[in-house]
């Protein structure tokens, strides 16, 4: 059994509700409720009745309530608690750029080394759920990370949100087949000046816009934006991208191009030197010892380039 499940076990059975008891812990509420649910097949009986408007302890729970903290106690004075075994076992909770194959990919490897590295079970559970914002999550700490684009947050107006580079995704661009620049194996920002940049208006597209913007006037322009609205991915898909037009995405983000490999009429061709910066970002308030390593692992690999 894993100690700190009991102690989490103590902290629901006193809150009666896994939200306050997982601000409590300083723990996602995904993560405690797989925690519990371990607690519960380890020991072969359910510990809690749940229901959309309650929690009360069965009748098992409440016998194991009784003795609980004199484990706890005994456990303590024989001073076996350290910080590993607080760390085992655990599992992070991540949302963002999740479709994105290049950097799901590699959260994906770092947190196989990270957990290889020090011993531990660690586990990642993506986070799909779009009707409340990163944001709102991250700063209730529902959700441990948010894998984004560097400016996808307005950290100045969230000072508990800090964030760390994770890795760099290249820019490409998409070009009509008669536009004579599709005939090239690669372009640069600047051979893209005379064209309107397409900009997708939708709500779940907008991010990144601002990066290619800035590696515009890093080449010494002010693109021409078009702004065309999508709401879903087909739509992307399905955009008219006349001969004087260009759109920039993200390689990994859009797949490879898949959205628009399928297209006659287009050429997709990387833009040398320039890529999008994404970003992890947590909540630095009080951050748990486990977040806190991996976080440190990771920009380790990132300063030595060790993936």
């Amino acid at each position: 059994m894993d100690i700190s499940y009991l102690s989490e076990f103590l902290t629901v059975a006193e809150e009666l509700n896994f939200s306050r008891a997982a601000k409590t812990l300083n723990v996602s509420q995904p993560a405690l409720s797989n925690h519990i649910i371990a607690l519960e097949e380890e020991l072969g009986v359910r510990l809690f009745e749940r229901t959309k408007r309650r929690v009360s302890l069965t009748h098992e729970g409440k016998l194991l309530l009784a003795d609980a903290q004199r484990i706890l106690d005994t456990f303590e004075e024989m001073h076996r608690f350290n910080k590993r075994d607080l760390m085992e076992n655990r599992v992070l909770t991540v949302g963002g750029f999740l479709d994105n194959p290049s950097v799901l990919g590699l959260l994906t490897c770092y947190v196989k080394d990270f957990s290889s590295a020090q011993g531990l079970n660690l586990k990642l559970m993506c986070d799909y759920d779009l009707s409340v914002s990163h944001q709102e999550k991250l700063e209730a700490k529902t959700l441990d990370l948010f894998v984004g684009y560097s400016n996808s947050l307005d950290l100045a107006a969230c000072p508990s949100i800090a964030s760390i580079p994770f890795c760099q995704d290249p820019f490409y661009v998409v070009l009509h087949k008669d536009n004579p620049l599709a005939s090239q194996r690669s372009v640069t920002m600047k051979d893209l000046k005379d064209l309107a940049l397409v900009k997708l208006a939708g709500p779940q597209y907008a991010s990144g816009l601002e990066q290619v913007i800035d590696a515009c006037a890093r080449n010494g322009f002010s693109p021409k934006l078009h702004s065309t609205f999508v709401n879903t991915l087909t739509d992307c898909t399905l955009m008219e991208i006349g001969v004087n037009k260009c759109f920039i995405f993200a390689y990994g983000g859009f797949a490879g191009g898949f959205a628009f490999n399928a297209r006659h009429d287009l050429a997709i061709l990387p833009v040398e030197g320039e890529s999008f910066t994404v970003d992890l970002f947590y909540n630095q308030e009080d951050v748990p010892p486990l977040l806190e390593h991996f976080l440190e692992y990771v920009s380790r690999c990132e300063r030595t380039g060790k993936a």
